[in-house]
């Protein structure tokens, strides 16, 4: 819904006015004038009370649709030093939405000197408080000289020029302030959302608002635009707004409307189906609720039925020729609320007849005659709804939207055992639409044959060929069972797949199931066993026989098991199954050596356990001598003994066939050798077994003297080219000399040379000779090189050192010395790759050789190392300071380093920003490190700053009832959004949006603060609001109710209504306790444009009488203010109560 001041006819300004002659003067805008002057400039265009110089109203406030008498007065200020005449002013006045010309004679117009000077343009002319005022297309022409005046009436466009006109851009005409607002709702369930709108104008903006939602909750909006919550429940609701312009004007009486809050938007449906899919369905929608008019909008139509609009005014959208689909409308009101709706449109008869065959059975027989329930027929049979519910199976049943017009059934035959019939059952409608559903009827011979003679057992001996004759007879005169069957021929069948194997291949038996089964498959059983056994024992046909061995120390096991598993000898046979042999056999007897023998009983058992027995003796026997290998003949050296058999030997490979633990021994005969110290020894061995069987051998033994000397050559050596080569105790003597026969032996030695590998090298090949008394003799080679060994001497040697990478030294120049002659001195120098591209390892070598190819090495080791870190390309702000909505990106920087091309850049942001306020800090890092880790930091600090300032009024003092119709937006200074939140920081207290809850006096604090939160990512802000509550007015000393205030002053001496009172009475009617209560009584009269005429902020009733005395705003000279209506505001200061506001009237005449 929306609410506005109804804007005055022009007519009846016209009337007022008396505008019908201007109207019938010419316009000179239509003469065609370029307007090439700019002279002048109106700095303002204002209404006034009064006529030139005139009373601007605009620092004052009207009621909205109130009416009074004003001019329009312009202030124009020149450029020019002289005056100009005869001008005049035309302009098309809009007023709302209408447009009336302005034709106004100005006469003379100053110069620059005169300053602005008013001028009034048109008036006096009735006015609607409220109503906006522009000037469109303003033009003023002139003439530079006071003669040749044109006529003031019949003037035409000869009487002026384009270069003594000028246009100006069109003019806003300021008025006093006028407020009020408008309103929309949407209603939807209890709530109801409205959205307030000023239309506030005049005064001077910009305007602050201050709100009574009157119970609704502000949701959203902005200051001058609030969105609010209302529960539809409550009410009736009179919102108020007060506004206040810049320069300090405010309605005195607040703008007030009650709410007029619409029903919920709906839409009500109503429609018919699609007859037979005839396309001829229909329905409608009906708006109800809302505001309207309404706008109605098809979303969705599938129907492809035609829609219509009834009105206008539009309140109902219809639809015709509509087939199955659907329609979706959408209706808005002219608040913009929305609904939407769909109808969805079908066909009368749009389903098909729905049939249940009855349940599947089962029944016992052999052909479809056993059909006892609606027989068998392969033709349409015709039957009634009650027979099908009624149908053998059960649950049969058929139903339609409309009518059932026939059911039948038919049957198919499936000729198997068991028989199936497929009945097949079909339902027609009216409208010839059918359905169909199958039973499955089963007839089925479910009867077994009968066993007249059971099948009987049958055991037989076996005869080695599986006793297969028997089985077969056995097997086709089924056991010998017989069976029959009430419905035919009976068939035989058994499981018999194998005998299961008895005590032998050939044994064995069978539990045989025998089968007799009917033409349908049904089946009795009968069972018997078939046994085959085994009772013969096996038949010897040779017996075991005895055996003698020759001993052979080990039992002679090989030919004891021998004898034993070929059962001595013996043959055994059996016609079932084969034959296992086995005997007592435990040990031989104990004769001499590994010597006895056993007498052994062989029993043969077939694989049914039965037995025979036969027996025989194993003998071993010894008559084999032992065997030994005798030593070999030795020669020994005279020094050596030959009774040490280590040294001469002694008899290995002692063996026999049957002892064991035999030892051999010998004898020695002697006889003289070629020499004292030699001889010939004959050694005589002899070994014996334990059954006395006897073996002996020789062995020759030479002693001999064929040992040469021995002694220690001196070790090979190498000397200086320089050194003396005979001088043994530089290159060393022969030591330990020694002769196993011989002493006091001397060695000797002879030298031989050889030219060395350099011409300062010789190779003395030594040899020393030894010889004892009897020849033997021994000599041994001692090699004695003298060579040149010595390097070269360097000097000025360079020491390892540390460098940066672009700091590396050039390489040292060095000198080489050598014992022998020059030396050749090379320089190379290697660099290895550090762990990083600016990290190296240098390595120079200095290499000083001889003739002898000696040579001295000298090493320098350079570690190249980068430790500079990166540094920044260009300049960076340290710092700077910028506004919350205005926050920069991070900059973009470069960097370079002096030895490495990969520069790694780490960025970072630091924020203090907590939600709490707008001014924090962010600090952008950029952390730079080269390949070999060097870091550098580089930072730029942002301060922030709130790009909105909201502040709160300070020393807030309040009284308690105050603080309970407060709303915390009135302490607010500055542009701040609406969309925050308060919050309670301070007190035990609640809020309702802006609002606080009232709570009882006795639990009122002295103090409470609220914070008003703007939750915002980048501009947040938290504002206090500080309220004390003002202790001298804690305590209410009277009501409202008991507070009486002047309607009227009427000063004629009649000593009624003489004076502005202002009094206090209580439940008995006495007046004047105001000194008790310590009150102060403020009073401010205003006249009906917002101009304060009287202001007393200490009135006494007793001593002070305002009885209509002017002020200075005041019109006139008369000392009192015109007879009419006037405003008061009173304020009793520390009552607790608010200021009182009303109308009174002034009578003056």
């Amino acid at each position: 819904m929306k609410t506005n001041l109804k804007t005055f006819l022009v007519a009846l300004i016209f009337a007022v006015t008396g505008l019908t002659e201007a109207n019938a003067q010419l316009d000179l805008r239509t003469c065609g004038y370029g307007c090439t002057s700019n002279n002048y400039t109106i700095t303002d265009v204002y209404l006034s009370a009064t006529d030139i110089p005139g009373t601007p109203l605009t620092n004052t406030s009207c009621t909205p649709g109130d009416s009074q008498l004003v001019y329009m007065i312009a202030s124009l200020e020149s450029n020019q030093n002289t005056n100009v005449y005869h001008s005049r002013f035309f302009a098309d006045l809009q007023v709302g939405d209408n447009t009336l010309l302005v034709n106004e004679y100005l006469g003379t117009l100053p110069s620059a000197n005169q300053g602005q000077v008013p001028k009034l343009i048109y008036g006096p002319f009735t006015w609607n408080c409220g109503e906006e005022l522009t000037l469109m297309n303003p033009m003023a022409v002139w003439k530079t000289t006071p003669n040749n005046a044109p006529d003031p009436v019949n003037f035409d466009c000869g009487d002026y020029s384009q270069s003594q006109c000028q246009f100006t851009t069109d003019l806003i005409v300021s008025t006093p302030l006028a407020v009020q607002f408008e309103y929309t709702a949407c209603t939807s369930g209890s709530e109801a959302v409205v959205s307030f709108e000023s239309t506030t104008n005049g005064g001077t903006q910009p305007y602050s608002y201050a709100w009574n939602f009157d119970g609704g909750t502000l949701i959203g909006g902005t200051a001058s635009n609030p969105i609010v919550s209302y529960d539809i429940n409550g009410g009736p609701y009179n919102p108020t707004l007060r506004v206040t312009d810049i320069n300090g004007n405010f309605n005195l009486t607040v703008y007030t409307l009650q709410l007029d809050i619409p029903d919920e938007l709906g839409l009500i449906t109503d429609s018919t189906n699609d007859d037979c899919a005839g396309g001829n369905g229909s329905g409608s929608f009906t708006a109800s609720g809302g505001t309207p008019p309404y706008t109605f909008n098809v979303d969705n139509n599938t129907t492809g039925g035609t829609t219509a609009l009834n009105g206008p005014p539009s309140t109902v959208l219809s639809f015709t020729g509509a087939s199955t689909g659907s329609i979706q409308v959408t209706i808005t009101d002219s608040a913009d609320c929305t609904t939407t709706e769909t109808i969805t449109i079908g066909i009368n008869d749009a389903e098909d007849p729905q049939i249940t065959a009855p349940d599947d059975y089962t029944i016992e027989g052999c052909d479809t005659g056993a059909i006892s329930d609606l027989a068998y027929s392969e033709t349409a049979v015709t039957i009634s709804l009650a027979q099908l519910q009624a149908a053998l199976g059960g649950n049969g049943n058929a139903s339609d939207d409309t009518a059932i017009d026939t059911i039948t059934y038919t049957d198919v035959n499936a000729d198997n055992c068991p028989t199936v019939v497929t009945r097949t059952f079909i339902v027609t409608d009216a409208c010839g639409k059918t359905a169909n559903d199958t039973q499955t009827i089963t007839i089925d011979d479910t009867t077994a044959p009968t066993i007249d003679t059971e099948a009987a057992d049958l055991t037989v001996e076996c005869d080695g060929s599986g006793n297969t004759t028997e089985l077969n007879n056995w097997l086709s005169t089924n056991g010998g069972a017989s069976a029959s069957d009430s419905c035919g021929n009976v068939t035989w069948t058994n499981d018999f797949t194998a005998l299961t194997e008895g005590c032998s291949p050939q044994t064995g038996s069978a539990i045989v199931t025998f089968t007799a089964t009917d033409i349908c498959g049904n089946t009795n059983t009968t069972t018997a066993t078939f046994t085959i056994e085994d009772t013969t024992a096996p038949n010897i046909t040779t017996p075991a026989s005895d055996l003698k061995v020759e001993c052979d120390g080990a039992g002679n096991i090989t030919e004891l098991n021998d004898w034993l598993n070929s059962q001595g000898g013996a043959v055994a046979e059996d016609t079932c199954s084969s034959v296992t042999w086995v005997n007592n056999f435990i040990k031989l007897s104990d004769d001499c050596g590994e010597t006895g023998s056993a007498l052994v009983e062989f029993t043969a058992m077939d694989e049914c356990g039965n037995l025979i027995k036969t027996s025989a003796t194993f003998t071993i026997e010894d008559t084999t001598a032992p065997t030994f290998t005798v030593p070999a003949d030795i020669t020994i050296e005279c020094d050596q003994d030959p009774s040490d058999l280590i040294l001469t030997g002694d008899v290995t490979d002692e063996a026999d066939n049957c002892s064991t633990g035999l030892e051999a021994t010998y004898t020695d005969s002697v006889a003289p050798g070629a020499c004292a110290n030699e001889s010939i020894i004959t050694r005589t061995w002899t070994l014996v077994d334990d059954c006395g069987n006897t073996t002996t051998a020789d062995q020759v033994i030479s002693v001999v003297d064929t040992t040469p000397p021995t002694f220690t050559a001196p070790a090979d050596i190498s000397i200086e080219c320089d050194e003396d080569a005979t001088d043994l105790s530089l290159t060393g003597d022969v030591t330990d000399e020694a002769d196993n026969c011989s002493t006091e032996l001397e060695a000797t030695y002879t030298d031989s040379f050889a030219d060395g590998e350099c011409p300062s090298d010789v190779i003395i090949t030594r040899t020393w000779t030894l010889t004892d008394d009897c020849g033997n003799t021994a000599t041994a080679v001692q090699t004695i090189t003298s060579s040149d060994t010595t390097p070269p001497v360097l000097s000025d040697l360079p020491e390892d050192d540390t460098v940066d990478c672009d700091n590396i030294p050039v390489p040292a120049e060095l000198s080489a010395t050598d014992n022998c002659g020059m030396a050749d001195l090379t320089f190379t120098e290697e660099q290895e790759e550090g762990a990083c591209s600016g990290d190296s390892i240098i390595t120079r070598t200095w290499t000083a050789v001889d003739a002898c190819g000696n040579e001295t090495v000298h090493i320098q080791i350079i570690t190249v190392e980068d430790n500079e870190a990166p540094t920044l390309v260009g300049e960076l702000e340290s710092e700077i300071t910028v506004l919350c909505d205005e926050i920069p990106e991070p900059p973009v920087l470069e960097f370079e380093d002096n030895c490495s091309d990969n520069i790694e850049v780490q960025e970072s942001m630091e924020s203090t920003n907590d939600g709490s306020s707008s001014t924090y800090e962010i600090t952008y890092i950029w952390t730079v490190s080269d390949d070999c880790g060097n870091v550098s930091e580089f930072t730029q600090t942002v301060y922030v700053l709130p790009s909105t300032i909201i502040e709160a009024e300070e020393d807030i003092a309040l009284c308690a009832e105050d603080l309970f119709v407060a709303n915390l937006f009135d302490f607010l200074i500055g542009d701040y959004p609406l969309d925050g939140e308060w919050e309670v920081t301070e007190g035990n207290i609640t809020l309702n949006g802006s609002e606080v809850n009232p709570i009882s006096f006795d639990d009122v604090e002295d103090q409470y603060t609220f914070t008003y939160v703007i939750d915002d990512e980048f501009c947040p802000s938290r504002t206090d609001v500080v309220i004390t509550i003002d202790e001298d007015c804690e305590d209410l000393c009277v009501d409202a109710d008991n507070v009486v205030i002047s309607k009227a002053i009427t000063a004629n001496g009649d000593q009624w209504n003489e004076c502005f009172q202002v009094k206090l009475v209580d439940a008995d009617g006495e007046e004047n306790f105001i000194r008790e209560c310590e009150f102060v009584i403020e009073v401010q009269i205003f006249n009906r444009w917002g101009a304060k005429i009287y202001e007393n902020m200490n009135y006494d009733p007793d001593t002070d009488c305002w009885n209509g005395n002017s002020h200075s705003n005041s019109f006139g000279s008369s000392g009192t203010v015109p007879t009419g209506t006037y405003y008061y505001i009173v304020n009793l200061r520390n009552s607790g109560l608010k200021p009182f506001a009303g109308p009174i009237y002034v009578g003056t005449n």
